[in-house]
């Protein structure tokens, strides 16, 4: 999917007329949040993480430059400034969800490793106790 966002993003945006590039890429952008955060086709919770940030980080960025040819906004060292926050936010918070995703994850799987390890023991046991009740069967 990423290929295809790729060549979307830059095969089709540049060649629309110049009033519907925003629109555009805002509305790709947002197909593109939807996608990335149903599908999650990264095996690594922190990299699906980073991708669903990096899609929204593309959506507010087309979105302020929606508002910014519409004239609803107007270009100010300000909205540089807060369109800055809003990324690093962005960044930072995807970082320390998928951390926490990532930290579910090896604990889950730590347990898994416990639980089949104990299953392992008991396992033996019962073999244990079944080929005594056998031997016991036989005699």
């Amino acid at each position: 999917f990423d290929m295809w966002r790729r060549i979307a993003m830059i095969g089709i945006i540049p060649f629309a007329p110049l009033k519907y590039r925003p629109i555009l890429g805002c509305g790709l952008a947002a197909f593109s949040v939807v996608v990335v955060q149903e599908s999650q086709p990264y095996h690594d919770a922190a990299t699906n993480a980073l991708a669903v940030a990096s899609q929204w980080q593309l959506c507010v960025t087309y979105f302020i430059a929606f508002a910014l040819m519409s004239g609803a906004l107007e270009a100010t060292f300000n909205l540089g400034i807060l369109l800055l926050a809003i990324n690093l936010t962005i960044v930072v918070t995807a970082l320390f969800l998928g951390i926490k995703k990532n930290t579910e994850r090896v604990l889950n799987e730590a347990t898994i490793f416990k639980l089949r390890h104990a299953l392992t023991l008991e396992k033996a046991v019962d073999k244990k106790k079944f080929d005594a009740a056998w031997g016991g069967l036989e005699q």
